[in-house]
């Protein structure tokens, strides 16, 4: 049985025996055959939590078997403690025999390094060791590694010292013979047969890819293109027939439970970069992409390899809101050129973030904006160059403290044909409080504004929804922490909008009904 035919029936055992002849005489094109191999033989990747996927890596390395490595090497890989890499190249030290593979993921990560602090020098330090007792010679590539531009500052001395040291070890040549390196090299040439055919497919899959995403609407497109995605065996495909259904209203409770499941396990994968910009939770998924989520990236490196991906092209929603601490924030995310499908965005932070969203070049569907208005300076906003860039505008939500705002909003969004200004005040806030003859006041500002503006009036754990539209306000009463200066605060405000014009709607809980009775001012209760 030749070699290649060994790795079509049982590349497991084909593996063993590459790995022992390269123990007795190390070869690089013996070493990139056995990660050929290895790709095929190998064990599906840990699941659970990066804890979870650690704790198995360790037990694997105590019980070595060879179809395990990769696992074992991914899942040192997407850890972010320093600590438990540390104890897995130690474990791999101590338990594992020689293996090319481990280089292979080592000098990897030198390249494109997933850890650089200077804490990190602890794995790099077991890494170099483990480089060094391989005596791989295809560490020879790391000689182009620039080391001061891939780590910070003593890092990357540390790291390059030892790259130095490494590269002027001499290694043994090679014993192989003509006919060993024969049967290797049509391994690798086989491998880059099927990588060239695999790419021309992918690059197939891409353009049919690209057609969804410049015709979203075309539900022909979208089939083909998860046709396609399933006669590749990726379970993309899947996921989009299975949205499909799920939006036709379709799917029974099994097929749903797949859907689920198909996102789990895969959605890190088709999201790429990105997937590190967004919050694990808050995700939405329609039709095979991500269309709505939380921008929470890490770090400034983090959101700048997200840039351009293609995930963004069909993201319809993102809210910036709870950054605290990323030393970045997610404006330059949405402003960027690849986010032409943007309808919402929650979280805007001060007048200066709401100016890069409108001034952008890009033309953007923005139908909703919300800003964090207890952060923007006391004398408002005054950009109205800007204004054309909102004038489909539906929806404004405002947090707590945009009263201070409100004249300089005025400027920008006033005459908006269809607009909804949303707000939230509190009565009794940190110790600058708003009386409740302020909070009807500004409630009538804004609907000077828009064409339909709701202030949710709070006062403790109650609240009050207020709503006008075209002249008419109607009022929600909601339950909450029940006390006399609650009901009292709300009371006022209650009774000021009734001595105005325009309250004839009233919805309220049954416990308001009871302080309240069937009818107030003239205005008929209802149940809410």
């Amino acid at each position: 049985m030749t070699l290649l035919e060994q790795i079509d029936t049982d590349p497991a055992e084909a593996l063993t025996a590459l790995l022992a002849r390269w123990r007795q005489a190390p070869d690089p094109v013996l070493a990139d055959a056995i990660d050929v191999v290895s790709a095929k033989a190998a064990a599906p990747a840990f699941g659970g939590t990066l804890a979870k996927q650690m704790q198995a890596a360790l037990g694997a390395v105590a019980k070595p078997d060879m179809v395990q490595l990769p696992a074992i090497l991914d899942a040192a890989a997407r850890q972010r403690g320093i600590d438990p890499v540390s104890d897995l190249l130690d474990a791999l030290l101590a338990s594992w025999p020689p293996d090319p593979r481990i280089g292979t993921a080592l000098m990897g990560w030198i390249e494109r390094p997933p850890w650089t602090s200077q804490r990190s020098q602890r794995i790099w330090r077991r890494a170099f060791r483990l480089l060094e007792a391989l005596g791989d010679a295809r560490i020879q590539r790391l000689a182009e590694v620039d080391t001061n531009r891939a780590f910070p500052g003593l890092t990357g001395d540390f790291v390059g010292e030892r790259i130095a040291r490494l590269l002027g070890r001499p290694f043994a040549p090679s014993t192989a013979s003509q006919a060993q390196r024969a049967g290797w090299e049509a391994v690798l040439a086989r491998h880059a047969d099927r990588a060239r055919r695999e790419a021309e497919a992918r690059a197939s899959i891409e353009a049919l890819r690209d057609a969804v995403l410049d015709a979203p609407d075309d539900l022909g497109a979208r089939m083909v293109w998860a046709d396609a995605l399933s006669e590749l065996g990726d379970p993309r495909g899947e996921l989009v027939l299975l949205q499909l259904e799920d939006a036709a209203g379709e799917l029974d409770r099994s097929r749903r439970i797949r859907m689920n499941a198909l996102l789990k396990a895969h959605e890190a994968d088709w999201l790429g970069p990105v997937d590190a910009v967004f919050a694990k939770t808050g995700r939405v998924w329609e039709r095979g992409f991500l269309v709505r989520g939380n921008v929470r990236p890490k770090s400034r490196e983090v959101a700048e390899s997200a840039v351009g991906h293609p995930a963004w092209r069909l993201i319809r929603s993102v809210d910036l809101t709870n950054q605290q601490g990323t030393g970045w924030r997610g404006v330059e995310l949405v402003a960027q050129p690849a986010t032409t499908a943007l309808r919402e965005v929650r979280g805007i932070l001060d007048s200066q973030e709401l100016r890069r969203i409108l001034t952008d070049p890009t033309p953007r569907p923005l139908a909703s904006l919300g800003l964090v208005t207890s952060y923007w300076p006391v004398d408002g906003i005054d950009f109205t160059p800007e204004v054309a860039r909102v004038r489909a505008l539906e929806r404004l939500e405002l947090t707590p403290g945009w009263r201070h705002c409100l004249p300089g909003l005025a400027t920008v969004f006033t005459r908006i044909d269809r607009l909804v200004l949303v707000a939230v005040l509190s009565l009794q806030s940190h110790g600058n409080a708003t009386t409740p003859a302020e909070a009807v006041d500004q409630l009538r500002q804004m609907a000077r504004m828009a064409t339909h503006a709701e202030v949710q009036i709070h006062h403790g754990g109650l609240v009050m929804t207020a709503i006008a539209y075209e002249g008419e306000i109607k009022v929600h009463l909601h339950d909450g922490q029940w006390g006399h200066a609650q009901q009292q605060a709300l009371m006022a405000a209650l009774q000021l909008l009734a001595d105005g014009p325009g309250l004839h709607h009233i919805r309220a809980t049954r416990a308001w009904r009871n302080v309240l009775g069937d009818t107030w001012r003239g205005v008929t209760l209802e149940p809410l």
